[in-house]
């Protein structure tokens, strides 16, 4: 008799559970009849699909990090299917470091390699630039007096002040001009705003390359002599020999050349130690309103095989200018945690770290 009703109890069960199951799949057939139906024409057969952010479909934070940082064709296809997977982009940024997306980025127009040896920003207040650059992490030398020498020999202030962040064969100099006027060789490019207002390429003999841009039609300034003192090897004076350009075949800075009598003074070791990281120029971008005769300018002043390089990018007015700095540092990490530190704001994605800085955006990478 207990069998018998074990039995019974079993069956009773069963054919509940059957019900359940019978009926379940009977209501996901009806679920599935009701949704969009979309081809894939790559292998002609139909598959049904639901929108993720229409069921309250999220994906983990890390997910989302991997899919920014390592972006493939499955992630992309995802976030396309997917809209909350989609919107993670969008996500804010996690301990003061900011992602920005690193699909396809803008090409440069045109890169032109060239041996750089300094890059000048000229504004109206030497020390605010200075103190600027200071806190984004550099190690900036105090300004200085730049001299030259006169016809009759002597020594006489070019009446500009300088200071420099010094890297392991480049440089970038932060200028004010004392006195303006047209008679100055800055006269042409200053302007009221901070600003790259100058690029120097090294020569190895500046009257050898003065005597090859005179045979190309070009008409440089004669070779000049200059000097500064120096806070740094022992109060030395850096002295070197530099010539510039026309100013109508480069409107947008002084372009010339520089050959340094005391090298072994200027790129010393213990100045290209930049809290940020920072320990090499590698290049900058020019943003021209005509790329063309930009290329057409500037591609005279090439060297195959030089270890910096020119990016000329279309602008979108018709201002022309020098817009970024593209600098190499010995680690992300380290640059972002100075910034972070110092409370200045920036993007970063997997490969580089950009910050508007005076007069001029700075890009990192590794």
């Amino acid at each position: 008799m207990r069998a018998a009703a074990v039995l019974l109890e079993l069956g009773v069960c069963a054919g509940h559970h059957r019900f359940a199951i019978v009926h379940a799949a009977g209501h996901a057939r009806a679920v599935l009849r009701r949704l969009p139906v979309r081809r894939e024409l790559n292998r002609n057969r139909l598959r049904r699909y639901r929108r993720g952010a229409d069921h309250g479909f999220r994906v983990p934070r890390r997910r989302h990090a991997a899919l920014l940082d390592r972006p493939d064709r499955r992630a992309q296809r995802s976030a396309q299917h997917h809209p909350a997977l989609a919107a993670a982009r969008h996500l804010p940024p996690r301990n003061g470091r900011a992602r920005t997306r690193t699909g396809n980025r803008e090409r440069a127009v045109s890169r032109i390699a060239l041996d750089i040896d300094h890059v000048g920003l000229v504004g109206p207040d030497i020390h605010g630039t200075v103190a600027a650059f200071r806190e984004l992490g550099f190690r900036v030398t105090d300004p200085v007096e730049l001299m030259g020498t006169g016809p009759d020999g002597q020594e006489k202030s070019l009446d500009q002040q300088s200071a420099h962040f010094i890297f392991g064969s480049t440089y970038v100099e932060l200028s004010e001009v004392t006195r303006p006027g047209p008679d100055h060789h800055l006269g042409a490019w200053l302007g009221d705003d901070p600003a790259i207002r100058i690029l120097i390429l090294r020569a190895a003999d500046i009257d050898t390359v003065r005597e090859q841009a005179v045979a190309s039609g070009q008409d440089p300034t004669p070779v000049g002599e200059a000097s500064r003192a120096l806070h740094y090897a022992d109060g030395a004076t850096a002295r070197f020999k530099w010539l510039a350009l026309p100013p109508e075949s480069f409107p947008e800075a002084l372009c010339g050349y520089v050959q340094h009598l005391t090298p072994e003074l200027v790129f010393r070791q213990e100045m290209n130690a930049h809290p940020n990281g920072a320990g090499e120029l590698t290049g900058m971008t020019l943003h021209a309103a005509d790329t063309r005769d930009a290329e057409r300018r500037f591609e005279p002043l090439g060297r195959a095989g030089a270890p910096e390089s020119l990016d000329i990018r279309q602008a979108e007015g018709d201002a022309s200018g020098f817009t970024v700095l593209h600098l190499r540092t010995r680690s992300l990490n380290r640059t972002a945690d100075t910034l972070a530190a110092a409370g200045k704001p920036f993007k970063r994605d997997a490969r580089t770290l950009a910050i508007q800085a005076p007069g001029v955006l700075l890009h990192f990478h590794e």
